[in-house]
């Protein structure tokens, strides 16, 4: 509880004697943010309405307006979506679909939703076919499974919902139970065709996993086509200090001064200021836009949105601070656009320039631990 503007863990950081580091990582943060705001942060807001997590992508919604924008958020089974037309500015961006009429995240045509808990949800598009990617988890043994699904859009009902039956994407039988529960999707362009079921299983190593199409009791085997391991040029430094890079937005190919390269940003936490507490921290990279998909290039330093490190929009938990998760990613012309949770109970987007955010990483030298890419591909083809 907060007492005077302060919570019970900040006033223990003052008996302890541990506030002037915890400031000194703080001020640290800051000097980040500062400059990452004139190179390439060119906005920071928070959505409404949305609980947490929002995922985006562009949907023509309506033939009388131009493209415009789905934010999702899942919640404990219920997902929450709205429709926001964009702009320049945060002023731009307005509710034009009414909160009261949230729908359940079911089929409209009857089917009723699986008994599990959703969330983390990835929207990405191939063409004009929307998919989904979630985490879903028993509620009893609380495993968690990723899942993949279509998602369809009902125009008398004016709903989205998850085409049944959503497929779940088994890697157990790779790496046993420590997975990793928040793969990136993203869709690769290969002798004209798109794949759209690769994701980004791990960031280190950098392994791609293709998930089949065959179906067994709605398991889909998943399988890794590609691994790369990658260091920065100077070894003498780390690659990164805030904890193990993980999961993020979905990956989206993009024109860079280095060539084209794919775009997504990652999440890590760690106790980085002092040891009770624990702080979330997001980051960016650049891949090879072909097979093995290897890092290229790493922003050195977590990207700082102000907003979301500002005491006074309160912590997350009493032992962490500020939890920053990046789920959606759109890139529209030279801006992209980044929806995040924030501390578990808010939406935000950060807005940003490509090519400003692209000259602040560092190039990074990447080790193939394995490529079997086209050999999972053409077996793909000789069996459809």
């Amino acid at each position: 509880a907060k007492e005077g503007g302060r919570t019970s863990f900040q006033k223990r950081m003052l008996n302890y004697g541990d506030a002037p580091e915890y400031e000194k990582n703080i001020n640290i943060l800051m000097g980040y943010s500062e400059y990452q705001t004139k190179a390439y942060i060119e906005d920071v807001w928070k959505l409404p309405y949305v609980i947490s997590n929002p995922s985006i992508q562009s949907w023509i919604y309506d033939d009388d307006v131009n493209t415009e924008n789905v934010i999702i958020s899942w919640c404990a089974n219920l997902c929450r979506y709205i429709i926001m037309s964009t702009g320049n500015s945060s002023d731009a961006w307005q509710v034009t679909k009414a909160p009261d009429t949230f729908e359940y995240f079911k089929n409209p045509d009857g089917e009723g939703r699986q008994p599990f808990l959703a969330g983390d949800p990835r929207i990405y598009r191939n063409g004009d076919q929307l998919y989904i990617t979630y985490v879903d988890g028993n509620p009893e043994t609380r495993l968690m499974v990723q899942k993949f699904g279509t998602l369809g859009f009902n125009a008398s009902l004016d709903a989205f919902y998850v085409q049944l039956p959503a497929i779940r994407m088994s890697i157990d039988h790779e790496v046993g139970i420590h997975h990793q529960k928040n793969w990136s999707p993203f869709v690769f362009y290969f002798n004209e065709q798109k794949w759209d079921n690769l994701f980004i299983y791990s960031v280190q190593p950098h392994r791609i996993v293709f998930v089949n199409e065959s179906i067994d009791y709605g398991v889909s085997k998943v399988h890794t086509v590609a691994a790369t391991e990658f260091k920065l040029m100077d070894e003498s430094k780390p690659i990164w200090s805030y904890g193990d890079p993980r999961g993020g937005t979905p990956a989206v190919l993009i024109d860079t001064v280095h060539g084209p390269r794919y775009l997504t940003f990652f999440h890590s936490q760690c106790k980085c200021s002092i040891g009770y507490i624990l702080t979330y921290y997001m980051g960016a990279y650049l891949f090879d836009s072909k097979p093995p998909f290897a890092i290229t290039h790493w922003t050195p330093d977590p990207i700082i949105p102000k907003p979301i490190y500002d005491e006074s929009n309160g912590w997350a938990f009493k032992a962490i601070d500020y939890i920053v998760f990046p789920v959606g990613l759109l890139v529209q012309n030279e801006t992209c656009y980044v929806t995040m949770g924030r501390n578990d109970n808010s939406g935000w987007i950060m807005k940003a320039n490509v090519a400003g955010l692209v000259s602040t990483m560092v190039p990074v030298v990447s080790k193939i631990m394995s490529n079997k890419f086209e050999r999972h591909v053409s077996y793909e083809l000789s069996t459809n």
